[in-house]
């Protein structure tokens, strides 16, 4: 029961970080929370620099730790995958 109570506790949390950390030109494509509080994220802009800014930013504001991240593509926007655990 406690398991379930921290892991509603942290979703709702997690997403409200998030959207004070998400720079302008940045859109989260979709985010896959696991039963283990593993995190993946697919996130896409024009510009390279604002994903770099939004990565450290999720790192710095320990958002999520163990952060990786895997480009994806790059056309005329560059995609990426940013993976981590919830704290």
């Amino acid at each position: 029961i406690r398991d379930k109570k921290d892991r509603s506790y942290n979703v709702p949390n997690f997403l409200s970080q998030l959207m004070f950390v998400i720079p302008d030109n940045v859109k989260v494509e979709s985010i896959q929370i696991d039963t283990d509080n593993s995190v993946v994220m697919e996130v896409t802009s024009p510009k390279y620099a604002q994903l770099g800014y939004f990565v450290s930013r999720l790192k710095l504001a320990g958002i999520i730790t163990n952060v990786n991240m895997e480009v994806l593509g790059m056309s005329s926007s560059i995609s990426i995958k940013i993976s981590g655990r919830l704290p």
